[in-house]
């Protein structure tokens, strides 16, 4: 019976340092996603949306109304801030927030710098 209980022991104890592991790595990869997506894809994904709209009205938007233009733009920009405050959530909300704010930064200056400068794209 003793060597029962002691199996059974063993058996949590490796089970407890597997799931340990897994939650380290879980740990790892939710504190680097962030890292990734907040400045470079998020961005570069709005900065492209934004763009191609841009193009595909002749490169500016005098067709569109007021309101449209502010919404596509308003859209441009906060749907990859939002998604990058999601994703840095569990760092804490200054963190969060400050990653919003990096990622509207980098889209500007993708939008500006990449698009209307270096490729002539837009006005």
């Amino acid at each position: 019976m003793g060597s029962d209980w002691e199996a059974t022991e063993e058996r949590l104890a490796a089970r407890s340092d597997e799931r340990q592991g897994w939650l380290a790595r879980r740990d790892r990869r939710r504190s680097v996603l962030p890292w990734l997506l907040a400045p470079l894809v998020f961005p570069a994904l709005g900065a492209a949306a934004l763009l191609v709209v841009v193009e595909r009205e002749g490169g500016d938007l005098a067709g569109w109304s007021t309101g449209q233009a502010a919404g596509l733009l308003g859209a441009a920009f906060v749907v990859p801030a939002v998604a990058s405050c999601w994703f840095a959530r569990r760092q804490g909300v200054v963190e969060a927030i400050a990653w919003a704010f990096v990622c509207v930064g980098v889209q500007l200056a993708f939008v500006v710098g990449v698009g209307f400068l270096a490729l002539g794209l837009g006005p």
